[in-house]
């Protein structure tokens, strides 16, 4: 729902239902999906909002509210998943850069916070100077060094890594791939500059990502912005 009031909201009744700000990040709305699946699969549904303030942190919740955000952030970040994601990489998952822990984040759709949280706190991942470090770094400052140009919109990095699920952008959106990415579909338009192809989201639609190279490939899925209605329908045009 296009609601700016609310992140999410469960109610069992009449029959089980969750509604979403679709004015969030991309990566937020996942989340609060999973928090509320979680109250759903735990039995302690009941029509309630999550404020924006205490989304996503476990050091303020209790009981209930709590449960269901273990839930959601071990369904959205098993441990396993998240250790592969770095070890695929080359990378060490117990002190990734900001720009690691950001792409990883991108691929696993959560946001850079939700991710960071969930490695130190519930994983023990890191230690405290590795996550001071990666504190300190905004998404804003990391949008801006992979793109230059600052945009309001997602800027999501893919590449051959990029395996298992497709790549969920919406109107308005960047995705930074490899210099031998093509596209097919007409939902994104491309531009290769400085050693990189820049696909934007222009409307809603399935495409695809691909290399020659290295035969590697993606669908892309775009989603109209500030979508209201069914989730299974967004990438559906007017």
């Amino acid at each position: 729902m296009d609601v700016a009031s609310m992140e999410g909201v469960y109610s069992p009744y009449p029959s089980p239902t969750i509604l979403l700000s679709s004015l969030r990040p991309s990566g937020r709305i996942a989340y609060t999906c999973a928090h509320e699946l979680g109250h759903h699969f735990l039995g302690t549904g009941t029509a309630r909002l999550i404020e924006i303030e205490s989304h996503p942190s476990f050091q303020s919740m209790t009981g209930p509210e709590l449960e269901a955000d273990m839930l959601a952030a071990f369904l959205l970040m098993p441990k396993a998943t998240v250790q592969s994601a770095f070890n695929k990489r080359g990378w060490r998952c117990d002190s990734p850069t900001p720009v690691q822990l950001y792409e990883v984040s991108c691929w696993l759709g959560v946001s850079y916070r939700a991710l960071f949280i969930h490695m130190y706190r519930t994983l023990d991942l890191m230690d405290s100077r590795t996550a001071d470090s990666l504190e300190k770094t905004t998404v804003k400052e990391l949008k801006k060094s992979l793109l230059g140009d600052y945009t309001s919109g997602e800027v999501i990095v893919v590449n051959s890594n990029w395996l298992g699920r497709p790549v969920d952008m919406r109107v308005g959106d960047v995705a930074i791939a490899p210099s031998d990415c093509e596209s097919e579909g007409e939902c994104v338009t491309m531009n290769k500059s400085d050693g990189r192809t820049l696909f934007l989201a222009t409307s809603p639609g399935i495409g695809k990502l691909y290399t020659n190279e290295t035969e590697w490939s993606s669908f892309i899925r775009v989603s109209r912005a500030k979508y209201s209605g069914r989730a299974k329908f967004r990438h559906l045009g007017e």
